[in-house]
């Protein structure tokens, strides 16, 4: 319930309720742990989680998890060149489930990077590391949850169904 509160419908309030309740029955469970940690970094009243809290819920992740939940403390504290580094770092994981695992924090990221009016900024980063057509499904996606859905049509027709749905994810909080 939590996920889907956090990650679909932006209710940050009902999701930590959600998690919290969640950890309760299951307090080493690293998915709730992570979340309430991602819903920790976000909200203004706990920003402050500390090195040390962030590290020992990250430093249980496999790499592309620990360079996604630092792109999104970046992001957060408006830091674009550690945030897009990070970011690149989750996405040339060699992790062929990074996007499966780490989904929400994938559309969390993106959605964050878009509210704070670095979309095109980061299309841009993708496409001077190459990312861009590697990961074209992804850039599409933003490219389109930035500018319009209607640009998904100029997307080949073989990528567009991925791209439509990574863009569904980011656009269902709107």
């Amino acid at each position: 319930m939590g996920y889907l509160q956090f990650y679909l419908f932006d209710q940050r309030t009902e999701a930590i309720d959600a998690y919290k309740q969640a950890l309760c029955l299951a307090p080493e469970d690293l998915a709730i742990r992570s979340n309430i940690l991602a819903l920790h970094i976000l909200d203004p009243e706990y920003r402050s989680v500390t090195d040390n809290e962030f590290e020992t819920v990250v430093s249980e992740h496999p790499a592309s998890g620990v360079a996604l939940l630092g792109a999104l403390r970046a992001i957060v504290r408006e830091n674009f060149g550690e945030a897009s580094s990070a970011f690149q770092r989750a996405l040339v994981s060699n992790d062929p489930e990074v996007f499966n695992t780490y989904r929400g924090f994938f559309v969390l990221f993106l959605r964050l990077v878009a509210l704070q009016n670095y979309g095109d900024k980061l299309l841009r980063f993708l496409e001077e590391q190459g990312l861009s057509e590697r990961y074209w499904p992804i850039y599409a996606a933003l490219d389109a949850y930035v500018y319009g859905k209607e640009r998904l049509m100029d997307v080949n027709p073989e990528v567009r169904g991925v791209a439509t749905h990574i863009y569904v994810w980011l656009d269902r909080a709107r």
